[in-house]
């Protein structure tokens, strides 16, 4: 009994098949686990900078709002602490 050509193709390829979507599954899946753990940090990243942005103006209450009066103090000199607030509201 003769199996036709293309059954026989057919019977040769289908093992192969399973272990091309096995392997096709599993680069996305890597793909899509990269970008889960990087959205992943970068939301806790941008929480931290929340956190941290509450805390310092809590340690450094501003009285005025203007950035001229921020950087200049009595004398016209301007303070590192001033010019690192300035930087961070521009």
């Amino acid at each position: 009994m003769r199996i036709h050509p293309i059954t026989h193709t057919c019977l040769k390829v289908v093992p192969y098949l399973h272990l091309f979507h096995f392997s096709f599954f599993f680069q996305w899946y890597k793909v899509f686990s990269s970008i889960l753990t990087f959205s992943l940090f970068l939301s806790f990243y941008v929480f931290f900078l929340k956190c941290n942005n509450k805390i310092w103006v809590k340690r450094y209450p501003i009285k005025s709002k203007s950035s001229a009066q921020i950087l200049k103090k009595k004398k016209g000199k301007i303070s590192i602490g001033s010019l690192i607030f300035w930087l961070r509201m521009s």
